[in-house]
Parts: C-alpha cells; sequence; structure tokens
C-alpha cells in the first residue's frame, strides 16, 4: 500500500511539474494571444491573467482625442492589474514547489504489506494512465505554442520593420515642416515690402489706366486659382490631421505592444527602439533554448516512465510468484493437518493399547503359573518400549535445538526490524512493543501522504481549470491580433495616399511661388506708376487729388492696424471698400453729370475745347484709378488672409513639437519599466531554475528510498513467512512433547489431566522403578544430577544446560517424527500375579531410567 502511494506521489510530483512548465512556456509562446507569464522553470508559469479589450475604432477625419485618452488609461489600467495578477500567481507557485519539495521525509522506511499490495496497483496503473494522458495533452499544446511562437516572432520582426519606417516618414515630415516655416518667414518679409511700398501709389495710378484692366483678368483667375488652392490646403490639413491621429495610434499601439512583451517576459524594455528590438528577439531566442532543454527533460522523463513501468512488471512477476509460494505452503499445511489426523489415530489407538495392557496386567495377577511366559512377553514390550522412548528422546533434543534457533533468529529477525526502522535521529529498539509504535506512526505517516496526494490531486484540477480558461483568452487574444493586423493594413494604405496628396501638394506649392513672384513683380510695377485722385462731393464738380491722396493715407494706415488685429480689420476693410464702391458710383454719376456740362459748355464755349479735352481725360483716369483701386484691395486682402493662414501653421506646427516631445518622453518611461520587467523576469527564471533542481535532486532521493525500502520489506516478509513456518514446526513439536509426557505420567499411575504433574515426581518414580528393575537385568547406570529435592528447571535454564545446536535450520520430516506407543496390538497374556511395582516397571524408557541407550 505505502509503496503505491509513493508511487503516486511521484506521479503527482511529476505531472505537477509539468503543469508548472507548461505555465511558465505559455507566456512566451502564446503571447499574442493571452498575456500569461513564463516562469523561468521552463515552467514555462503555462500563471494567467486576462490582456486588454481595448476595441480599435477605425480612424477617420474627425477622431476623438478625448476617447483616445480614455482608452490609453484604461489599457494602463488593465495592464497594472495583470501585473498584480501575475505577482499572485508566481506566489502561489512559490508556495506550491516549497510544498511538493518539503513533502517527503526521505529516511522514513515504509512497511509492506502484502495484503493489499495487489488490491492497489490498478489504482496505480489507473493514476499513471490518466497522468501520461494529461503528460501527451501538455506535450501538443506546448508543440502548438512553440509554433506560434515562431508566428509572432516573424510578425514582430515585420512590425518592427514597419515602426523603422515610419519614424523615417516622420523625420521627412519635419524636414518639410522646416521648410514650409521658412518659406512662411520669407513671405512675411515680402509682405512688409509690399506695405512699404504702398505709399507711391500716387505716381503709378497715372500711368497703369491700359495695364488694370488685363491685370483685373488676371487677378480673378488667380484669385479662382487661389481659391482652389486654398480648398486644396483644408483637405491637406485635414488629411495631416488624420495621418497625425493614425501615427498617435500607432505608437500607442506600439507601446501597448511593448508593455505586453515586458509583461509576458518579464523585463522593462524602455522605449521601443532599435536596440530595445534586438534584446527582445534575443530574449525570445534565449526562451526557444530553454524549450529545447525543457524537451530533453521530458524525454529523460519518459525514459523514467518507461523505467518504472519494467519494475511494476518485476513487481508484478514476483507477487505472482509469492502467490504460487503461497499455495505451496496452504498445500503442506493440509498434509500437516491430515498428519496430525493420523497422529490422533495413532494416539487413540495407544490408549486403546493401553486398556488391553490393564486388562493383561489382571488376568496376569490371576495367572501365577504362567510367569516365566509374561516375563517374556514383558521383556518383548520393555525393549521395543525402550526403542521408541530414545526415538522420543532423539526428538525431544532436536525440538529444544529447534526453539534455540528459533529464539536466536527471533532476536536477529528484531534486530534487523530495529534497525530498517532506526534512522539517523531515532533509534529503535529490539523490542516489539517498540516496533509496533514506530510502524503505527509509519501508517499514520502513509495516511497523512493519502491527505497530501489529495490536495494535490484538487490542486491538479484547478490548475487545469485554469488552463482552460487561459486557452479562452488565448483565442480572445487571436481575434484582437487579428483585427490590429487589419488596422495597421488599413494604416498603411491611408499613408500611402497621405504620401501620393503630399507629392500633389508640393508640386501646387512650387506653382504657387512662381505665381506669387510674378505677381509681386507686377505690384513692383504698379508702385512705380499709380496715382489715385478723388472728387468731392462738398467741393462741386470739381477734381481734388489731395483728398484722394488723403484718404489712401488713412486706408494704408487702417491696414497697418488690422494686421495686428485681424477679424477686426477684416471686417472694416470690407466696409471700406463697400464705401469706396459707392463713392466710386457717385463719382460715376458726378462723371456723366461733368460730361453733360461739358457739352453744354462746348456749344456755349468753342474757345475752351482744350479745357474740356483735359476734363475728358481726367474722367477716364478717374474711372480706371476706381478699379485699379478695388483690385488693388482685393489683393491686399488676399495677402492678408495667406499670412493668417501661414500664422495658424505655424501655430500648429509648435503645438506638434511640443507633442512629439512629450510622447518621446512618455516612450522613455515606458522603455524604463520594460527593463525593469525584465530584470524581475530574469530573477524569476533564476529561482524557477534553482526550484527545478531540487525538484530532480528530491526525485533522486525518493527512487533511492523507495528502491531500500522495496527491498527491505521483501526482506522482512520473506523472514516472517520463515518464522511463521518454524513457530509452527515449533508448536507441532511442542504439543508432541505435552502428549509424551501425558503418556508417560499415565504410564507410571499419574493422573495428568486432573494434576499438574511435576517432572521431579515422574523423575523419582522412574528412578524407584530402575532400583527395582537394576539388579535383575544388570542394566549399567549413568550419574544423573539429584532432582527430587531440587524445582523444575525453567525452560530457558534447561535451554542453557544442553549443548548447542548447529547453526543451520533443521528441518525433520513430519513422518518420521510420529512413533505411535503401540505399533502392534499384542495378543492378551495369560493371568499371572504380578505387583503394582513390576507393573509400573513395563512403560519406562532407558533414558530415564538412568540407562545409557549406547550399551544397552
Amino acid at each position: 500500500m505505502t509503496s503505491s502511494s509513493y508511487m503516486l506521489e511521484r506521479e503527482l510530483l511529476g505531472s505537477a511539474r509539468t503543469i508548472i512548465d507548461a505555465h511558465s512556456n505559455t507566456t512566451l509562446t502564446q503571447q499574442p494571444q493571452q498575456n500569461t507569464f513564463r516562469t523561468s522553470y521552463g515552467l514555462s508559469s503555462q500563471i494567467p491573467f486576462t490582456t486588454t479589450t481595448s476595441s480599435y475604432h477605425q480612424i477617420g477625419y474627425g477622431g476623438n482625442g478625448s476617447t483616445e485618452n480614455f482608452e490609453s488609461k484604461k489599457a494602463l489600467a488593465d495592464l497594472q492589474d495583470q501585473m498584480r495578477v501575475l505577482k499572485k500567481d508566481l506566489e502561489k507557485k512559490d508556495s506550491l514547489i516549497q510544498e511538493l519539495s518539503s513533502m517527503r521525509d526521505s529516511n522514513k522506511h515504509v512497511h509492506f504489506e502484502s495484503n493489499r499490495y495487489d488490491t492497489f496497483t490498478g489504482q496505480d496503473r489507473a493514476s499513471i494512465e490518466a497522468i501520461r494522458r494529461e503528460l501527451d495533452q501538455y506535450r501538443l499544446k506546448v508543440e502548438g505554442l512553440n509554433h506560434e511562437l515562431r508566428d509572432l516572432s516573424i510578425k514582430s520582426s515585420a512590425k518592427d520593420e514597419r515602426i523603422n519606417e515610419l519614424k523615417h516618414e516622420i523625420e521627412s515630415l519635419k524636414k518639410e515642416h522646416d521648410l514650409v516655416v521658412h518659406a512662411n518667414n520669407q513671405l512675411q518679409l515680402r509682405a512688409r515690402e509690399l506695405e512699404s511700398n504702398i505709399g507711391s501709389y500716387d505716381s503709378v495710378a497715372n500711368k497703369s489706366s491700359l495695364t488694370i484692366f488685363s491685370l483685373q483678368k488676371d487677378i480673378k483667375e488667380k484669385q479662382d486659382q487661389i481659391l482652389e488652392l486654398q480648398s486644396r490646403i483644408r483637405t491637406h490639413m485635414e488629411d495631416r490631421e488624420t495621418s497625425e491621429r493614425k501615427t498617435d495610434n500607432l505608437y500607442k499601439k506600439l507601446q501597448e505592444l511593448f508593455s505586453q512583451l515586458s509583461v509576458t517576459l518579464g523585463t522593462d524594455y524602455g522605449q521601443p527602439t532599435t536596440a530595445t528590438f534586438d534584446k527582445v528577439m534575443s530574449r525570445v531566442a534565449d526562451i526557444n533554448a530553454e524549450n529545447t532543454l525543457l524537451k530533453g527533460r521530458m524525454i529523460k522523463i519518459e525514459e523514467i516512465n518507461r523505467s518504472l513501468e519494467s519494475e511494476c512488471n518485476s513487481n508484478r512477476a514476483t507477487l505472482q510468484q509469492m502467490s504460487n509460494q503461497l499455495n505451496l505452503f496452504d498445500h503442506n499445511n493440509v498434509n500437516h493437518r491430515l498428519q496430525i489426523d493420523s497422529m490422533r489415530a495413532e494416539r487413540d489407538a495407544a490408549l486403546h493399547d493401553k486398556e488391553t495392557i490393564k486388562q493383561e496386567l489382571e488376568t496376569v495377577k490371576s495367572r501365577l503359573d504362567s510367569v516365566q511366559k509374561a516375563w517374556q512377553n514383558t521383556r518383548d514390550e520393555l525393549d521395543q518400549r525402550e526403542n521408541r522412548f530414545t526415538s522420543h528422546e532423539l526428538h525431544l533434543k532436536q525440538l529444544e535445538n529447534d526453539s534455540l534457533y528459533n529464539k536466536s533468529c527471533l532476536d536477529a529477525f528484531k534486530q534487523q526490524v530495529s534497525q530498517l526502522l532506526s534512522d539517523g535521529y531515532v533509534k529503535v529498539e529490539p523490542k516489539e512493543d517498540e516496533i509496533k509504535e514506530k510502524i503505527h506512526l509509519l501508517m499514520q505517516s502513509s495516511k497523512d501522504r493519502g491527505i497530501i496526494i489529495t490536495n494535490l490531486q484538487n490542486q491538479k484540477e484547478q490548475l487545469s481549470k485554469q488552463l482552460q480558461e487561459q486557452i479562452e483568452l488565448n483565442k480572445e487574444t487571436d481575434k484582437k491580433r487579428r483585427h490590429t493586423e487589419s488596422h495597421v493594413l488599413e494604416l498603411e494604405q491611408r499613408v500611402k495616399t497621405l504620401d501620393n496628396n503630399y507629392t500633389t501638394t508640393e508640386v501646387y506649392r512650387e506653382n504657387l511661388k512662381q505665381d506669387k513672384t510674378k505677381f509681386l513683380h507686377f505690384l513692383e510695377r504698379l508702385a512705380a506708376i499709380m496715382r489715385i485722385e478723388t472728387v468731392s462731393n462738398e467741393l462741386g464738380y470739381e477734381l481734388n487729388p489731395d483728398v484722394i491722396l488723403v484718404r489712401a493715407e488713412q486706408l494704408m494706415k487702417v491696414e497697418n492696424d488690422s494686421i495686428v488685429d485681424q477679424k477686426s480689420s477684416m471686417y472694416n476693410l470690407q466696409r471700406k471698400i463697400k464705401q469706396l464702391k459707392e463713392q466710386m458710383e457717385n463719382k460715376d454719376l458726378h462723371l456723366d453729370l461733368l460730361k453733360k456740362k461739358v457739352t453744354t459748355l462746348e456749344e456755349g464755349r468753342t474757345a475752351k475745347t482744350d479745357l474740356e479735352r483735359e476734363i475728358d481725360d481726367h474722367v477716364i483716369l478717374s474711372r480706371k484709378m476706381k478699379v485699379k483701386v478695388e483690385a488693388l484691395t482685393q489683393q491686399v486682402n488676399d495677402l492678408k488672409n495667406e499670412n493668417t493662414q501661414l500664422k495658424a501653421q505655424s501655430t500648429d506646427v509648435h503645438t506638434l513639437k511640443g507633442r512629439l516631445a512629450e510622447r518621446e518622453k512618455e516612450i522613455r518611461h515606458l522603455l524604463e519599466d520594460i527593463n525593469k520587467l525584465e530584470g524581475t523576469r530574469d530573477r524569476q527564471a533564476v529561482k524557477i531554475s534553482t526550484l527545478q533542481d531540487k525538484i530532480h535532486s528530491v526525485d533522486d532521493d525518493a527512487n533511492r528510498t523507495l528502491l531500500s525500502s522495496d527491498n527491505a520489506v521483501r526482506v522482512l516478509s520473506n523472514e516472517l513467512r520463515f518464522l511463521k513456518g518454524s513457530l509452527e514446526q515449533v508448536t507441532e513439536r511442542e504439543r508432541r512433547l505435552i502428549d509424551f509426557r501425558a503418556l508417560i505420567a499415565r504410564m507410571l499411575g499419574l493422573d495428568a489431566k486432573t494434576l499438574a504433574v511435576p517432572d521431579y515426581e515422574i523423575t523419582a518414580r522412574l528412578e524407584h522403578l530402575l532400583t527395582i528393575v537394576q539388579p535383575a537385568m544388570g542394566i549399567p547406570v549413568v550419574q544423573m544430577p539429584v532432582t527430587t529435592t531440587t524445582k523444575p528447571l525453567s525452560v530457558s535454564q534447561q535451554q542453557q544446560q544442553k549443548p548447542p545446536y548447529h547453526n543451520g535450520h533443521y528441518h525433520t520430516d513430519s513422518r518420521q517424527n510420529t512413533h505411535s506407543a503401540h505399533g502392534r496390538r499384542r495378543s492378551p497374556s495369560p493371568p499371572s500375579r504380578r505387583t503394582g511395582v513390576n507393573h509400573r516397571a513395563r512403560s519406562l524408557s532407558s533414558l530415564h531410567a538412568g540407562i545409557d541407550p549406547k550399551t544397552y
């Protein structure tokens, strides 16, 4: 029973070790599926926690930053919870390994019970087969996880390459942003130059009457182009914002991936750089090497299992041999019982002979005439009985020697049992009580071990449930990983479209720069040529160029002030443009009136033709100047709008720089956390490796102790059987001696049934008979110690006085030891007169009468 329970303990230890290895392997092999933690046992801690179920929405052009921040906070909280769960699982595994390592005491010996051994072998087989099935299932799981780990390593390398490409793209965008800022500064300088050159509009207005019409057409076309470009710029800005959001999401996902790697691998890798990716790949390679080592260990465990199966087969063979021996012993017992029945029949025959002898004695008393014939008959009977007595005496000596040998064997057996049960700390004396107490303690320890085995089985069931939960979590993580891969592909496609849009925007920008250079050259020429003149209503219909100049100066001051306050200046300028348009319309009316007056004056004043021509010229010039003023105001408004847009772009660039700096800081903190987690994982791996070595050493010690205990149990069982047989023989011989003593006492006239007849009384009567018979027969007397007055010796003293027997155990055949008191029946002798003394002399033997059987 105890050996089978110990085998169960060993199998449970092996299964617990494989479960720990599976837990510790699954964290690395199932990294995309589940954030489990591989303890560097090789478990494999297949120790479990849930991954973050953050939903990845497809990012459009109107993504919300608040939802992204909420998701990032939620992911961090989930990661912290997972770290706590991992720590708890590691503490549980450490406590479980300590319990398993401190479960058995290698110094204790197991008591073997052959009756219960057969019943427990079937249970052991069933448990071993169940454990083997579990081992096969765990092996299949480990192989599948290894394949998944290889696939994930390939995918992680592809993701690393993609991240490097995105980094290069971000650097190129930064360079482009710097170029845009430089161009914006140049445009600001040009705008200032234009503002300084606006004062020369008066001189340019008189000369540019013909070119303004063509310029107005060009300006309208360019305004349309500018509106299209502005719409395109807005779309590009929106695309840029969406691309930035996508890059932010990708960066967050990269951080999440690094955090998951740091949690699963147990080390803090810090920010996601090429060096950290190299570290992760090296760590994965180390884990693959550990998996190969664990496979080798599994092969060794299988070999050990095969050796255990061969030992079980050998034990079965020995059990069969023992059952055959038991059948032989049963057969011998049946033979011995038959022999005992035959001895009882002989005893009954002897009693019957005794009755016949009594009848003969009565007849002898009546038949005094036939004394010689009766004497001869009695002499023959005495010879026969003397031979029987000698044989019985030899048998007694053999029994005494056998009893001495059995006693010595019992003492040696007790000493061997005490040596086997004694330890380096506790010594068991060769006494029956102490041996029984020690065996009782061993049985209690075996019961405690059975309780521990049940606890381990419960723990195994709990671990299997945890494994099923982890498998479900792995499936969920697979779904999330597929979703993220599809999302990454969509992001790549969007990045490609953004690249194409960016190239087109660069081409448009180059065209705009060329147009701007042409436009600035045109404005410079206008500033040199243009002059402005206004007509006031108060002066009548006369021309007043000074008022127009003052008005132009006021407008320039208002425009300079409007640069500071953009929105207010835009509205003021629009109002002023409306007022100027109304003034121009009023001026057109004034010009029509002037034309009518001129016609009237031409009719009345034919001598004033020169003045009329000049008036007509001035009217034409005034109309042209109105058109030029409108065009120039529109150009100024357009330039102001461009300036505001460039300023807005510069502010966006500054905000982007701030975000990039903050994200770099966050990445550094995350890389530091990853490095810390990697350090903790390495420590746990060292601890788990040391615990594995301890478990292997405990298994080796347990195997040794099991072999020694099995050998000791076999020796003890053989000795017990031998002692049982010897004790049965001794009891049979003692029974025969008691029967022989009772027979002699009855022959001497003593009643052994009612009284406890002492030995000295029997010897005294035999000596008295010999003193009567000796002078008539001439029998030599052997000197014997006086026993009439002394008490009878104890059995131990008699054994000490007797000569020592040889060390080998002497087995006598039961047929040789069975001596009948009367082997043959005699015919009744004729009646004769005999005394009671002569009648008693018949039943004496030569040894108890003091006669040497060698000389007689």
